[in-house]
């Protein structure tokens, strides 16, 4: 079973490890199920923090058996996940239609759009 996480710590509490091999305090794990398509679970691939404390992210349904080795692409999405680890948004994506809406939730500045379902 695949599983999508959002893992969040304090930057300080990081950077101060990176440089002395200080102990890490999580603040939270949030588990996500993004669902599938044709059968292949969409999963995170990349992700940015908004000012709000909000997470924008992409995910797609790569048809590997592990996640080391690409795979065919079977569909992507876009998303947004809220500080207290609710799924705020989830947008399945075509090829004509990415750019397309990516480019429209920039140029309002809104990329919650309608909630989850």
């Amino acid at each position: 079973m695949v599983q999508n996480a959002i893992v969040r710590f304090h930057l300080s509490t990081v950077l101060d490890a990176l440089q002395s091999n200080a102990p890490v305090t999580l603040i939270s794990v949030h588990a996500f199920d993004l669902g599938s398509v044709d059968g292949i679970p969409l999963c995170f691939t990349d992700g940015a923090a908004l000012p709000d404390g909000d997470i924008v992210f992409a995910a797609v349904a790569e048809d590997t058996p592990d996640a080391y080795q690409d795979g065919p692409c079977a569909g992507a999405a876009i998303g947004v996940a809220d500080r207290d680890g609710n799924l705020r948004c989830l947008h399945r994506l075509t090829v004509d239609g990415a750019w397309a809406l990516l480019s429209a939730m920039l140029q309002s500045r809104s990329v919650a759009g309608p909630r989850a379902q």
